[in-house]
């Protein structure tokens, strides 16, 4: 299981990283490391299935997939329906048009992506039984 446990390693690192951008008060980088973080550990689970997946960083798409494997991921529908944005408006500042610094997340936007996350993060843990946080 080693390729599925660096997939989880980096979502960890994720983790770590939204919330030292939480702390730190820089909002967009901490959406941004969330909505990876559960990119990483959806598509840890599904390496540990031995299933391959198509590049792509859509939430809604990799949660469906894994919930081929295993119907409980339903679970996780709402935290990934709510991280799946974050990944291009928060990466690429031209990504949306208008899309400017008023346009950014605030702190609260930036609380809820990274509770999203550890939520997310701990449900995979436990069900995988994994020895992360």
């Amino acid at each position: 299981m080693t390729e599925p446990r660096k997939w989880f390693e980096f979502a960890q690192e994720d983790f770590i990283a939204a919330e030292t951008m939480l702390e730190k008060g820089i909002y967009n980088p901490a959406c941004f490391h969330s909505q990876q973080g559960m990119e990483k550990r959806l598509k840890g689970f599904l390496r540990s299935q031995e299933q391959d997946f198509r590049k792509t960083h859509a939430l809604v798409e990799l949660v469906a997939m894994c919930q081929r494997m295993d119907g409980s991921f339903s679970s996780l529908d709402e935290i990934c329906r709510k991280l799946d944005p974050y990944y291009i408006p928060t990466c690429y500042p031209d990504a949306l048009p208008g899309a400017g610094p008023e346009s950014l997340p605030d702190r609260e936007e930036a609380e809820e992506a990274v509770a999203l996350l550890r939520n997310g993060l701990q449900w995979i843990r436990r069900k995988m039984g994994l020895d992360l946080k």
